[in-house]
């Protein structure tokens, strides 16, 4: 369909790209290094860690890592974890998401 509307009428496709464009160019990058300069060092090594943990839900050892590791990510295995639908996978990165936020756990992402 876009390429119908983009052969039948090129002057609104052009001019939607040129606009697309300007919007792109004119976005301003998030500047990253005030955070760095926040983060003391266990925080700045933490960030570089990606860790698992075992179970389905928020347990305590995810929390430990969040807490006092500092942990940059968290990646989920399906051997670890028991994770069987994108939904499971969306709430438990939305509770550890939330946990982090409310603990106030600093984050360069």
């Amino acid at each position: 369909m876009f390429t119908i509307i983009s052969k039948k009428f090129p002057f609104i496709y052009k001019k939607n790209l040129l606009l697309l464009f300007f919007l792109l160019v004119s976005l301003k990058a998030e500047n990253t290094v005030p955070k760095l300069e926040d983060l003391t060092l266990e925080e700045k090594i933490g960030q570089l860690l990606i860790v698992h943990f075992r179970g389905e839900d928020c347990n305590k050892e995810a929390l430990q890592m969040i807490y006092e590791a500092h942990v940059g990510g968290i990646i989920y295995y399906p051997w670890s974890n028991g994770l069987n639908s994108p939904l499971q996978i969306q709430h438990l990165s939305a509770h550890l998401q939330a946990e982090a936020f409310q603990k106030k756990i600093k984050s360069l992402y």
